[in-house]
């Protein structure tokens, strides 16, 4: 009996079988992170943009990972731009932490692959503390009895002697300050690596004198800043009691991250070097540290002309002639 080709039957897989729901891909998108150790902070900031992206979807009847296309991440992009009061910057915070799922997906099979771009953003002067606003955040709380206003003075010093990040700052121990070699053991870095800087000899009469008043009891493992029972410090309560410390010296601004885009300003401006900068604020590229020098352009005028290298040249040669005319 001979073989008819047209009555050949190709099998395929069931088609329905490859579709998987967004919600259930989530669940094996957060499991992986977890079990790759990625920072409980990384993990929180991906399920606020999930959800942000969800409730857009729900209403669409979009469930499956195959119907999220570029043309409806485009509608969700411009739905925010247009109906919602958020910022270009913050529209790419959404999109950059909902894109590294979005290329989950698509690196599963799960979706069609397609191009997920940021806005283009106008950039703008950070504006930070003032010099007078430094200085009367760094005064000496008045009463030495109160635990969380003198945490929070301890923890201004520290910022601008370290250029620490908040999350960093959170999840530091006793133990992690060494003060026979003057070090400091960053080990809960946005990069995942231990990191070591040095301890200002500044920083260091900060710290004796609060470890002594509030923390001389402790054992190596507990942490440095901690809340009223000795608990871990929350990202929220660091966040209000900064605002109340602000605002109880009379300043408006309650950003603690300024703290750290004041370091490296006052570094730049100071002729701190850039790869050193790089080291201590933790960048992995020179690329954010560039854009700090960048930011802060404008304080470049400040005292110009005296390192301005033109300027030391004619100085130079003016008094070598004077010297000369008086010979």
């Amino acid at each position: 009996m001979g073989w008819d080709r047209k009555t050949q039957r190709v099998i395929k897989r069931n088609p329905q079988e490859e579709i998987k729901s967004i919600k259930n891909c989530w669940d094996e998108f957060i499991i992986e992170k977890k079990v790759n150790n990625l920072v409980q902070e990384s993990i929180d900031c991906y399920i606020k943009c999930f959800r942000k992206l969800m409730r857009f979807l729900e209403p669409k009847n979009i469930v499956n990972c195959n119907e999220i296309t570029e043309s409806v991440i485009n509608q969700w992009i411009l739905s925010m731009k247009e109906n919602e009061d958020i910022k270009d910057i913050t529209i790419n915070h959404y999109i950059s932490n909902t894109r590294v799922f979005l290329n989950w997906l698509i690196e599963k099979g799960c979706c069609d692959d397609f191009p997920i771009k940021l806005l283009k953003l106008q950039e703008e002067t950070v504006i930070t503390y003032t010099d007078d606003e430094l200085n009367t955040l760094l005064e000496k709380p008045k009463d030495e009895n109160n635990f969380v206003e003198n945490r929070i003075f301890t923890i201004v010093n520290w910022i601008l002697g370290t250029g620490n990040r908040t999350s960093t700052i959170l999840n530091l121990k006793l133990k992690d300050i060494d003060f026979t070699y003057k070090n400091i053991i960053l080990t809960h870095t946005k990069s995942k690596k231990i990191q070591t800087i040095p301890l200002s000899k500044s920083l260091e009469v900060v710290i004796r004198d609060y470890i002594r008043s509030w923390r001389y009891d402790c054992e190596p493992n507990d942490y440095l800043f901690c809340g009223i029972s000795g608990e871990k410090l929350s990202r929220m309560g660091l966040k209000m009691s900064f605002s109340r410390y602000c605002k109880s010296r009379g300043i408006q601004k309650t950003s603690i991250h300024k703290l750290r885009h004041n370091f490296s300003k006052l570094w730049i401006l100071n002729n701190g070097d850039v790869f050193r900068l790089q080291k201590m604020l933790g960048h992995t590229t020179l690329d954010m540290t560039r854009k700090y020098v960048n930011m802060f352009s404008s304080d470049l005028h400040k005292d110009f002309d005296k390192y301005n290298p033109l300027d030391n040249l004619k100085k130079g040669m003016s008094r070598k002639q004077v010297v000369q005319k008086s010979s």
